[in-house]
């Protein structure tokens, strides 16, 4: 019998196997009779890990009919589909319970991204695969939402500050937009923005004024409207730099439930995203601006950079946060978490704001002088200033404790 291709994250891939990946994703969506067939010169352990990096596995499994491939390739497929699938069962119940505990301390919630989004544009609440639950709240119930789930067993990440009358959680919740905190189960990431400028997208009420209901473990839950959800998931994956085709998968399905093409033709951001909605399409027209980026950024190593010399993370942050900016205030809240991240204000218990912007100075000088230490200190720097991410969740070198909005 023949030995089924490795299922190590690490394994080469090519261009040539993600442009196979981005056919085979061609060729289930256009539902046409047709049948995609590996091609080649591309083998089966790159075309496999090619869809990992992509994070697609999962929905490609539920596609295999579409897919005529080696069996070997056909039963991995399958078999990583259904791993990746199982622990969506167990966000549905997390979901639910925290939903509940929401409900009984009189906060409203959306449930945005993750099994929402896979429920609202794949129909399907398992689709995307497994990962965090993110829960959007007014930005005036952020402190009951935070209590109500940490009574619940959620615990919050001792990194970032805690409710109360310190400056640095007034500075967080003013200028940031989430927090995570971890359970026995599902971690939850606590919204009360969908971004850091929180100019970029509607308010909590307006938002929830066109929620929809979606079927998520045979319960609906509120979740963004299909076209704010379209948006937020434009705008999710430019901060990436388009380089996952899971999210242009989430634009395109998207952008297929409503009237996309109008919508995204309304900004230059948006434009991105109609770029991204061409890569899958069945018989593309013209080639948008800014294609040959994003086709060369899908098909580099999925890397994500851990600073290539002191300060380059937070010049990274940066730039991708200031995509949303829409606003001055905008631009001063971008520019204020990242000097002072909230990941790095856990410790800073002062009640006014001089003493707490002094102690939020001094960690932050420490970490600077501590990195740059490092870097300094032969045998101790990064070979290349980069690390290679190895889940279908997310980038393994994204530090959990400090999510990007």
């Amino acid at each position: 019998m023949r030995r089924p291709p490795a299922s190590r994250p690490d394994l080469p891939y090519t261009p040539a196997s993600v442009e196979a990946v981005r056919e085979a994703l061609r060729v289930v969506l256009a539902d046409d009779g047709r049948v995609f067939r590996l091609p080649a010169g591309v083998g089966e352990d790159e075309f496999l890990a090619a869809a990992d990096r992509h994070r697609v596995v999962v929905f490609l499994s539920m596609h295999l009919d579409r897919l005529d491939l080696p069996t070997a390739v056909t039963e991995e497929l399958r078999s990583r589909g259904r791993r990746g699938r199982l622990p969506c069962l167990l966000m549905a119940h997390d979901l639910h319970r925290a939903l509940e505990v929401l409900a009984t301390a009189g906060v409203r919630a959306l449930t945005v991204k993750g099994v929402a989004l896979a429920a609202q544009a794949y129909g399907d609440y398992t689709a995307r695969g497994s990962g965090d639950l993110d829960l959007l709240v007014p930005p005036d119930q952020v402190e009951a939402a935070h209590g109500a789930l940490r009574s619940a067993g959620w615990l919050p990440a001792g990194a970032y500050p805690a409710p109360g009358p310190a400056w640095a959680w007034r500075f967080t919740v003013r200028n940031y937009c989430e927090l995570p905190l971890s359970g026995q189960g599902v971690s939850v990431d606590l919204h009360w923005h969908l971004a850091t400028a929180h100019d970029a997208f509607p308010g909590f009420d307006e938002l929830w004024d066109r929620r929809v209901l979606v079927d998520v473990g045979g319960r609906d839950v509120a979740t963004l409207g299909i076209r704010d959800a379209l948006e937020h998931s434009a705008s999710h994956a430019a901060k990436d730099d388009w380089a996952w085709l899971r999210s242009v998968l989430d634009v395109h399905l998207l952008t297929g439930a409503t009237d996309g093409s109008a919508l995204l033709a309304t900004s230059a951001r948006r434009r991105t995203a109609a770029a991204a909605a061409w890569l899958l399409a069945s018989e593309p027209v013209g080639r948008p601006p800014g294609l040959g980026l994003v086709l060369s950024r899908q098909a580099a190593d999925a890397e994500v950079s851990v600073g290539r010399f002191p300060g380059h993370r937070t010049l990274v942050g940066l730039r991708r946060s200031s995509r949303d900016v829409r606003s001055a205030a905008d631009t001063r809240r971008v520019l204020a978490v990242t000097v002072f991240h909230p990941s790095e204000l856990g410790g800073i218990e002062a009640p006014d704001a001089f003493r707490g912007v002094a102690a939020a100075v001094a960690v932050r000088t420490r970490a600077f002088r501590d990195r740059a230490r490092q870097w300094r200190r032969p045998g101790t720097r990064p070979s290349s200033g980069r690390r290679r991410a190895g889940t279908e969740d997310g980038p393994a070198a994204t530090p959990r404790a400090r999510p990007r909005c």
